[in-house]
């Protein structure tokens, strides 16, 4: 499936489009479920040990291709390839999916290697968003985001009794005791806060600092992420 319309993929770190994605229609998602529909009994009908084999075969095609993946990455995200960042993200793919492998599943994963249909991508706005939450086709979704859009995904997801994976609103919070020495704390502190350019589940999105030492721990953090280089972010 190939969509003409297309959306830009802005570098956050040079605010200037470096690719263009395709932007799916609700037809071409239609296309897409009915498509993985028709492949999900083959794919089922597969014997453990089978789709073992197929998962194991997707680690080493995406280590073959990691620092192509790591740039490209570190390029719409605008995180470092460094430190836990692009390559840290593409070698966690890798490790994961090698776990996956060995757990005993019924279900799939990376076209190149899984048989056609089963993986299915489809980009697009929140129309895409919409109809993949009412759609009769599709019984499983995840999502994490806003606790508003979770609740209009729950709505719609009512049509066909979906099953729904909400992870929302997080409020993760660090404390720093009165009298702690935050040198050693800057760098996880940094890292808890920024980890992929901060657009994860579980980045730190509170730091609570005592009043005595709030302007310590603001002048020595700003200091720290001052000598960070940007350059891995503007590859």
């Amino acid at each position: 499936m190939f969509s003409e319309d297309t959306v830009d993929v802005i570098n956050p770190a040079k605010g200037k489009p470096f690719a263009k994605c395709p932007k799916a229609t609700v037809a071409q998602l239609n296309e897409a479920v009915a498509a993985a529909r028709r492949a999900l009994p083959e794919w089922s009908a597969l014997a453990d040990e089978k789709r073992a084999e197929i998962l194991n075969q997707m680690p080493g095609i995406i280590g073959e291709n990691q620092a192509e993946l790591a740039r490209l990455i570190t390029l719409e995200q605008g995180k470092t390839q460094s430190g836990i960042g692009s390559n840290f993200e593409v070698g966690g793919w890798v490790a994961w999916t090698q776990v996956t492998a060995s757990l005993k599943l019924e279900t799939e994963l990376v076209n190149e290697v899984l048989p056609p249909s089963v993986l299915n991508i489809v980009a697009g706005s929140s129309d895409i968003g919409n109809a993949m939450s009412a759609h009769k086709g599709i019984d499983k979704m995840v999502f994490t985001g806003s606790i508003p859009v979770g609740q209009t995904i729950m709505g719609r997801a009512a049509c066909n009794l979906k099953s729904l994976t909400l992870e929302l609103g997080g409020n993760d919070a660090g404390i720093i005791l009165p009298g702690t020495d935050i040198t050693p704390l800057l760098e996880p502190l940094f890292w808890g806060c920024f980890i992929n350019a901060g657009q994860t589940c579980a980045a730190l999105k509170r730091l609570y600092v005592h009043e005595d030492d709030y302007e310590e721990v603001c002048r020595k953090f700003t200091e720290y992420v001052g000598q960070l280089s940007g350059s891995n972010a503007t590859a």
